[in-house]
């Protein structure tokens, strides 16, 4: 019997933030079949990549520096094996030059996004301005949740992450079963609005929020039917939730790399898709153009990071090396997924620039 008792504590704080803690330790890729999740479904028909005739073996002929002793070159699909890589694809011209899966990985496994999904609430907000759901960035944040605790706060401050905001730790809003408790007691403050960039994912998750009072649709339903089944998804999106079905608005979308990288494809184009203006091409050219305007970073707008001003190259980044980058010179997108995060982003971003230098 008191071999059990630590088992039947643990069964019983398993609701708990803290004991989720305990038990997971820190985010990890897997997340996705232990949060429960809503599921979106796919679009109706799929789009089909294009393919080369002659598979260009890009693997072994693309090179780059090795991190290792700094000696002589290695080829790309060598750095890619040792480097926790989960899934990786460069497409140019809506063909996909090279697609490769690691660690037992295929191309039906999901991949979770971490804040990747960031990107896609910021599309949603401009989709709903679009459609006249949300009036303006400007407006304020009460203006949909009259409770929110901070009047002076605004959707743009939200969405470039000048709110000001402190929030819950990071990962109380992680592991916690109640979301809809994000300002439950009120919030404190850090820094003026409009003054500070300060990533926080609090600001992620109040948009979702912000989206499903505007548009009176739980946030995964506007995402299924504004985006998701209208790129030619071929696979469904499981988003992962808190216990009450509350969405983890600042990550944790969870879908195949090829369904990722149709998301990308609707950045690269500024948000039209085969005719079809998704994201209203107004705010996507608005949200690729850095400034530092009211405090904002200059490589961080509309939930997207930006980086090379002058070559206006743009992506959706999340935890772990999870990367959406596009490179509009060469009309190239790079797509990566990740399980751990052996490497920064100054490095991975060095890494991108090497393999594009030479196709």
């Amino acid at each position: 019997m008191r071999v059990l008792w630590p088992a039947i504590l643990m069964l019983m704080l398993s609701s708990c933030t803290l004991s989720r803690r305990l038990i997971f330790n820190a985010p990890d890729y897997r997340d996705q079949f232990r949060f429960q999740s809503a599921e979106l479904q796919p679009s109706s028909s799929a789009f089909e990549w294009k393919r080369p005739e002659h598979d260009p073996d890009l693997g072994q002929q693309l090179h780059v520096l090795p991190t290792v002793f700094g000696l002589g070159m290695e080829s790309m699909e060598s750095y890619l094996d040792r480097s926790a890589t989960l899934a990786f694809m460069i497409i140019r011209n809506d063909t996909i030059l090279y697609e490769r899966y690691f660690e037992g990985m295929g191309p039906e496994d999901p991949m979770t996004s971490f804040s990747v999904a960031k990107t896609f609430i910021g599309s949603l907000i401009g989709i709903a301005i679009g459609e006249g759901a949300i009036s303006s960035m400007d407006d304020p944040v009460v203006q949909y949740l009259p409770d929110f605790p901070l009047a002076d706060i605004t959707i743009r401050q939200l969405m470039n992450h000048t709110s000001g905001v402190r929030y819950p730790a990071e990962g109380w809003l992680y592991y916690t079963p109640h979301l809809d408790r994000i300002f439950e007691g009120g919030l404190e403050r850090w820094a003026p609005p409009g003054t500070t960039f300060r990533y926080e994912n609090g600001n992620s998750q109040m948009l979702s929020m912000v989206l499903e009072a505007a548009t009176q649709m739980p946030v995964e339903d506007y995402l299924e039917s504004r985006i998701w089944s209208k790129l030619g998804t071929q696979g469904p999106v499981n988003w992962s939730t808190d216990d009450n079905g509350t969405p983890k608005a600042f990550c944790c979308l969870n879908a195949r790399a090829r369904d990722f990288a149709l998301f990308g494809r609707l950045m690269q184009r500024h948000g039209e898709w085969d005719g079809q203006q998704i994201v209203p091409r107004e705010f996507f050219d608005e949200g690729v153009k850095g400034d530092t305007i009211n405090g904002q970073f200059i490589r961080y707008k509309h939930q997207m990071w930006l980086e090379g001003e002058s070559a206006g190259i743009y992506l959706a980044a999340g935890l772990y090396g999870q990367y959406l980058y596009i490179y509009p010179p060469k009309n190239i997108l790079i797509v990566r997924f990740s399980h751990e995060n052996l490497h920064l982003h100054a490095a991975w971003s060095e890494f991108f620039q090497t393999i594009i230098a030479q196709l």
